[in-house]
């Protein structure tokens, strides 16, 4: 899943933010991650790996 913040539909460098959510097939979160847009490209900020023990 990805989702996208802008500003009146458009990017905003400094502002605007990307996370991503990659989804299992059990469909818990397997990884997110947070881009922030430098103007040029997507930068990423922060990125996160969920482990589940057997009950999730």
């Amino acid at each position: 899943m990805t989702e996208t913040v802008q500003a009146n539909g458009s990017i905003v460098p400094g502002q605007s933010t990307r996370n991503i959510e990659c989804i299992a097939e059990n469909g818990t979160t397997s990884r997110s991650e947070q881009y922030v847009h430098t103007g040029e490209d997507w930068s990423l900020i922060v990125s996160e790996d969920c482990e589940y023990d057997d009950e999730g």
